[in-house]
């Protein structure tokens, strides 16, 4: 699960790691539905628990605003993550881990494009 950093925008993510973003979030509630613990994934700062719904959200529409067909809504976690300790259930992504974003942008050119211009509108609009 290397695609889930949540804070990465996904304005900035290429095609080819915006689907493989969505299509792991779909993995990542088939593991919570088979009970498996993803303490490692949330302690690398790769997931959020309580927005695994709200990113994989944020993806499907950006895949939709791209002209991708989106046709598999991601059903609510609450009810497969009971197993989880409170601390990983709690736990926000540091948002100032630059390394997610080196993964994406120094290693794929197409994002790193992206990037740069998610940071120029940024900047324009006073974020």
């Amino acid at each position: 699960m290397v695609n889930q950093f949540p804070h990465f925008p996904v304005e900035a993510l290429c095609q080819k790691h915006l689907g493989s973003a969505h299509v792991e979030s779909h993995m990542l509630l088939g593991s919570l539905k088979r009970r498996r613990q993803i303490t490692k994934h949330v302690e690398f700062d790769q997931v959020e628990v309580e927005s695994i719904k709200k990113r994989h959200d944020e993806l499907a529409k950006e895949m939709s605003e791209r002209g991708y067909n989106h046709k598999s809504d991601l059903e609510n976690v609450d009810k497969y993550i009971t197993h989880l300790p409170e601390d990983i259930l709690k736990k926000k992504a540091n948002r100032g881990n630059v390394v997610h974003y080196l993964l994406y942008v120094k290693r794929c050119p197409e994002c790193r494009k992206r990037y740069a211009i998610y940071l120029r509108r940024s900047i324009e609009l006073g974020y």
